[in-house]
This record gives C-alpha cells, structure tokens and sequence, in this order.
C-alpha cells in the first residue's frame, strides 16, 4: 500500500500544478518500488480526502490501482468506486493506524498532519519508500 498525504483544500495551491505534481510523486514511487523484489505486486493507494487524496484516487483509477480511503467520520465524502474504512470521529483519529497499514509514503504539499505522518512512518517503516514534493501555495 502506497500512502498519500497533503494538501487538502483547494483553492491554496493552483490545482493542474498539484494534480501533476501527484503524478510525478506517484509515479516516482511506483518506479522505485518496482526496482526492488515487488516488480510483480498489486499497487493500492491509501489515502484520505480533499485535493491531494483525491488526485491521488484519480490517477490510481486511471493506472488500474486499488484505491482505499482510511478517514475519520467527520470526513463526509468518498470518491466513487473507492472503499471508505472509518476510524474514529475526528480529523486525525485515523492517523495511527493509517500510517501502520502503509508500506510507502508520499506526501505532495500539506501542514503539520502530513508532516507528522511521514515522520512516524520513517520511524515504523525505514525499509518503505518514502517520496515527498512540496506544491508552492498561492
């Protein structure tokens, strides 16, 4: 599982530059986990809501990935097609175990959150990928 974090809102970052800069990171992580013994292991992207997340469902349908939405239940909305796992009540309720049940990390933009995120996967998993790419905000 490829974890995506960062920006959520839209409206902060010009969105074809976050959008292409999903693909890039994405793609970047694919090309490195390919190199290593899991060339031939189903890619699914993990993910929760808002503008990067939901970029990151996007460009997973169009490769043929699974897609996963780990969120808490004040996040009202999932992208069609992609499953919802619910944790918790509250933003950030998810993020322990959201971060546990990741092999890979990429994070495109986003604050505190995302950044603590990818901190404590470096610290569970040293072993995963980990690609991040900032989006300049508006």
């Amino acid at each position: 599982m490829i974890a995506v974090v960062g920006t959520s809102r839209g409206g902060l970052v010009d969105n074809r530059t976050a959008k292409e800069r999903v693909a890039e990171a994405l793609s970047s992580a694919v090309s490195q986990i390919r190199g290593q013994a899991a060339a031939d292991q189903p890619i699914t992207i993990v993910s929760g809501g808002g503008l990067v997340p939901n970029y990151a469902f996007d460009w997973a349908k169009k490769h043929g990935h699974k897609r996963v939405q780990v969120v808490s239940a004040a996040v009202q909305s999932t992208p069609k097609g992609v499953e919802r796992i619910e944790i918790g009540t509250n933003y950030g309720d998810e993020s322990d175990q959201f971060v546990q049940m990741s092999q890979h990390f990429v994070r495109v933009g986003g604050g505190p959150q995302s950044r603590r995120e990818v901190q404590m996967f470096r610290e569970q998993h040293p072993e995963g990928v980990v690609v991040e790419v900032e989006i300049p905000l508006k």
